[in-house]
């Protein structure tokens, strides 16, 4: 791989941000668009002719991303990308099922599980009234001991007693718990982009600059209940989203609207199936 071909930015010196994190930012959007895992990944000495910055700085950026997975060094080889295992996930899809079918392990270690009242948005959600208590959880899930997502989720307290929805099923499949005493009919899903922050990319084990993508959500069962709510946010470096149309399906009467689907993928990096 030659100099020339090294598409990147100037580091600012100016920035309260280390120069190895701006690195690690712009070394995730190359490994994003890497064509080919075969493919021999820049030398350290490249980067750091590049970046103008000591070949120690570029190595601690790449020691964080061979930590985490999107890179592996082979000795006497070098560095190369490791390739992503991508699975689509939909609404009405257990989230461990595909990575399960890989033989990757879902591992979910539970943050916050808390009994409170619910704030103005998760009232609405869940069409509470006022004051109502809800049960509160946030869990990191991991695949294969990287962190993917933060999940929040939420229901009213009444309705998790019900499920039995408590500390010993708060690391499980929370969708297969309502399945057990629903039939859902729809989830709503809403897509957003903002920067970590510092709780998430402590949880993420990413920068406070990264970026993130925030899926928000509404289970509804038969009747038109909302059940959960909550939201999940993703690591970027791991997440994929679609939308597909169907131009030839009318807009207006019979069978309008049913015409747009969508798709969330995460990547499964550095999985035992890939090692």
């Amino acid at each position: 791989m030659k100099h020339q071909n090294l598409a990147i930015s100037p580091i600012d010196r100016s920035s309260p941000l280390p120069l190895y994190l701006q690195i690690r930012q712009q070394l995730v959007a190359m490994i994003s668009d890497w064509p080919d895992p075969a493919v021999k990944f820049h030398t350290d000495e490249e980067l750091a002719t590049h970046f103008d910055v000591a070949k120690a700085t570029v190595r601690q950026a790449i020691v964080d991303l061979t930590d985490q997975g999107l890179l592996k060094r082979r000795r006497g080889a070098g560095t190369f990308v490791v390739p992503p295992l991508v699975e689509r996930l939909r609404p009405n899809m257990d989230i461990e099922d595909p990575y399960e079918l890989t033989g990757a392990a879902v591992m979910h270690r539970v943050h916050a599980l808390d009994r409170r009242e619910a704030t103005p948005a998760e009232s609405r959600a869940l069409a509470l009234d006022d004051r109502t208590n809800v049960v509160f959880l946030r869990r990191v899930r991991s695949v294969a001991h990287v962190p993917v997502a933060v999940d929040d989720r939420v229901m009213a307290a009444d309705m998790a007693e019900r499920l039995g929805f408590d500390a010993s099923t708060a690391a499980g499949s929370i969708i297969n718990l309502v399945r057990k005493s629903f039939t859902l009919s729809k989830a709503a899903w809403e897509l957003n982009a903002r920067l970590a922050g510092m709780r998430d990319a402590m949880l993420l084990q990413i920068a406070p600059s990264d970026p993130i993508l925030v899926r928000s959500l509404v289970y509804f069962a038969k009747d038109g209940t909302p059940i959960l709510t909550g939201e999940t946010r993703h690591r970027s470096d791991m997440i994929r989203c679609g939308f597909e149309m169907d131009l030839s399906a009318p807009t207006n009467g019979p069978g309008a609207g049913t015409s747009v689907r969508s798709w969330t993928s995460e990547a499964l990096l550095a999985t035992p199936s890939l090692d």
